[in-house]
């Protein structure tokens, strides 16, 4: 009975440690896709002066299409919508929430500026979240194995 505990207890401190690595690997892709859809609308806005409706629905990441799946009466209902369904509330998700409400009310002469300054800010935060997944991503696994070692041998 002994034995069983301690396997329970070392696969689930295992399981803790990689689901804290994943969680940080699926904030940096998810800071990558972001900054890949500024970049995008970035480019868009250098060649015509789309609507942010137009240049969302150009966009394949996965906060693009939670805004496309948003039931709402227009884009920044829809925006908003999708911010609030982002599964942490953190600095992305309030800059994301403040990139629409920005965007939507500037004029066509300001939106490359104001994609700029939001692509910078995403940047420095995808940046820091690769070197955070790099950097603690193997350590919160192999902490998760070793302290549930630790808890097994106590256990027995």
């Amino acid at each position: 009975m002994r034995a069983f505990i301690a396997f329970a207890a070392l696969a689930a401190c295992v399981y803790a440690g990689i689901s804290k690595k994943l969680l940080l690997k699926k904030r940096a892709k998810f800071l990558s896709e972001t900054v890949a859809m500024l970049r995008s609308f970035s480019a868009e806005i250098k060649l015509r002066s789309p609507t942010l409706d137009e240049l969302i629905s150009q966009e394949n990441g996965q906060f693009a299409k939670s805004v496309k799946a948003a039931n709402s009466p227009d884009i920044i209902s829809a925006w908003e919508s999708a911010c609030l369904a982002l599964p942490q509330n953190n600095e992305e998700t309030r800059l994301l929430a403040e990139f629409g409400k920005t965007f939507a009310g500037c004029g066509a002469d300001s939106a490359q500026s104001v994609i700029e300054v939001y692509l910078e800010r995403f940047s420095l935060l995808e940046k820091a979240a690769c070197e955070a997944y790099s950097k603690k991503g193997a350590a919160f696994a192999e902490i998760g194995a070793l302290s549930g070692i630790a808890l097994a041998i106590i256990i027995i």
